[in-house]
């Protein structure tokens, strides 16, 4: 089961929305965690978010189901308006990270980008917005 914490930090002067997430990933739950996002940017939560994926397990997650998620993806016009960083050293969980980018054609967009280490995750999200 995918679980959640939800914190706001200060970092530079600019607040970032730190998701740190784990158990299994699995569709339902990030299926949740989308929609969770996507209300709380259209009431402005922060224009930055750290998704810290590092105590994420892999799920049984089909192509279908990133395909879903990706729909899903497209649907959250405030969460696709903010910069997100997702942070995850496991190679499973970031090949999944990197199936999802490429499917929602964000790669090299600047919007979502993922990092194995947390201060280049935060300097990234801290840089100046363009």
């Amino acid at each position: 089961m995918l679980t959640h914490k939800i914190e706001v930090v200060v970092e530079g002067g600019n607040d970032i929305t730190i998701v740190t997430l784990s158990g299994l990933a699995e569709p339902a739950g990030i299926h949740a965690l989308l929609t969770e996002l996507d209300s709380m940017a259209q009431q402005g939560a922060a224009l930055r978010l750290l998704l810290d994926e590092t105590d994420l397990r892999a799920g049984v997650m089909g192509l279908s189901d990133i395909q879903d998620i990706v729909g899903e993806w497209r649907k959250a016009s405030a969460l696709k308006s903010r910069r997100i960083a997702v942070l995850a050293s496991n190679p499973l969980i970031r090949g999944l990270n990197q199936m999802f980018r490429i499917f929602a054609n964000v790669e090299n967009k600047g919007s979502v980008s993922a990092f194995s280490n947390r201060a280049a995750a935060v300097a990234w999200l801290v840089r100046p917005l363009n």
